[in-house]
């Protein structure tokens, strides 16, 4: 069985994947290379005042966050998505974007060592 970062959902990821080392590795690249992309156009989105656009963005990726066990931030994923919906203040939008981005910046680190470490075993 292979073991995650604490920091990661690791009882999420068992269930979802079923321990499978090649659909994880698999959907941890997909985060890496899709949804963080993504992600970044979301900062781009809401300076210009772009919040719906914004908001649709968030939707679409905000799933890939918890099937990278980052289901600590879904909560807050979830609170963006609905204020961009809803044509939030643009500094509280900005400040929560750049809180769960802070967050993510080690998150990603720690998500291409567990890929590294699943490639040993696959």
């Amino acid at each position: 069985m292979f073991i995650f970062n604490p920091k990661l959902d690791a009882k999420y990821l068992e269930e979802l994947y079923g321990g499978d080392p090649e659909i994880t590795q698999m959907m941890f690249n997909l985060f890496l290379t899709d949804s963080i992309p993504s992600w970044e156009k979301v900062e781009g989105l809401i300076r210009d005042g772009q919040f719906a656009p914004a908001g649709e963005l968030v939707h679409k990726i905000k799933p890939s966050f918890s099937m990278s066990g980052l289901t600590a931030l879904h909560p807050q994923v979830q609170e963006l998505e609905k204020s961009l919906k809803s044509g939030g203040e643009y500094n509280a939008l900005i400040a929560l974007y750049e809180d769960i981005n802070g967050q993510l910046y080690d998150l990603k680190a720690i998500i291409q060592e567990d890929i590294d470490r699943l490639n040993q075993i696959i």
